[in-house]
């Protein structure tokens, strides 16, 4: 927890949490011993998490999932707070090797066929948004359809 009660994933407070002495925050090395404690703890408590994270920390691997898997579960965070989202891709950025675009399954495509290019536009950029960006780059959560928690983190 912040200094507000609310929820707080920084290193700095989750170290203390779970263990670890904290004395060099914001230093590379006590950060990167810091990240390696709670690596060995998720590691250890939590190994299904853990290999389904370390699988999908190289860009070949998630481009490999996602060129694969026809309908997948991607879990973005805003505000700390958890969204998983059933996609299926639907094509690379032009110019961004490691960008890939997925549709979001829960909005039916019919709804967006009638829509001129400036409703489109104007549609795409409200939530609930239709396309996604995902980066094969930056370790995204990413599961089976049928492995997806049915929690109320789902949006539908």
């Amino acid at each position: 927890m912040n200094d507000n009660g609310k929820k707080s994933f920084k290193l700095d407070r989750l170290t203390p949490a779970n263990g670890f002495k904290h004395d060099k925050a914001h230093d590379a090395m006590g950060d990167v011993e810091a990240t390696i404690h709670l690596s060995r703890i998720m590691a250890e408590k939590a190994p299904d998490i853990w290999s389904a994270f370390m699988r999908f920390s190289t860009n070949k691997a998630v481009a490999d999932y996602i060129a694969e898997e026809r309908i997948f579960c991607l879990t973005d965070f805003f505000f700390m707070q958890p969204y998983s989202y059933m996609v299926t891709t639907i094509g690379r950025h032009s110019e961004n090797k490691n960008e890939w675009y997925v549709y979001d399954l829960s909005i039916h495509p019919e709804s967006l066929t009638s829509l001129d290019d400036e409703q489109l536009a104007a549609r795409l950029a409200r939530s609930p948004k239709p396309l996604r960006r995902l980066k094969t780059n930056g370790a995204p959560m990413l599961c089976l359809s049928e492995d997806a928690c049915s929690d109320s983190s789902y949006q539908t």
